[in-house]
């Protein structure tokens, strides 16, 4: 198993084996500006969940700048996999555009988590079925 071959594809595999989280998804951490501003484990998670709440990069940036600044290229990295994720689900996961499905699996996104975001009944089937009609729509 390879680590990756872009930033966004390593960051993504090094969240999914921490913590068991899905990836680069918010959600599980509230978006709290404390939480932002402070260097904490769960800093990432909250500007995952910030980012879904639309906060701006500028923002996150500018919070981030009192305790080790976060990088706008590292910031606008996370916005690229969350704005996959945004158009990700305006989509069943069986009529998700091929290009997007594609940039997806190429910036890290499981099998799991393209049909999660894609709001897929299949991923209730489990990872298994899951990965099967992933891996099925990438080939055709």
């Amino acid at each position: 198993m390879a680590i990756g071959r872009r930033f966004e594809e390593c960051l993504q595999k090094a969240l999914r084996m921490v913590d068991s989280h899905d990836g680069f998804v918010g959600g599980s951490i509230p978006a709290i500006e404390s939480e932002i501003r402070d260097a904490t484990d769960q800093r990432i998670m909250s500007i995952a969940t910030a980012m879904q709440e639309d906060w701006t990069v500028d923002k996150i940036h500018e919070l981030s700048r009192w305790a080790a600044g976060i990088d706008k290229w590292f910031l606008n990295r996370l916005a690229g996999i969350d704005a996959t994720g945004k158009a990700m689900s305006k989509h069943k996961l069986e009529a998700l555009p091929f290009e997007l499905l594609s940039h997806a699996k190429a910036i890290g996104y499981s099998d799991k988590g393209t049909a999660v975001g894609a709001r897929s009944r299949v991923c209730f089937g489990g990872v298994g079925g899951t990965r099967v009609c992933v891996a099925g729509m990438l080939r055709e």
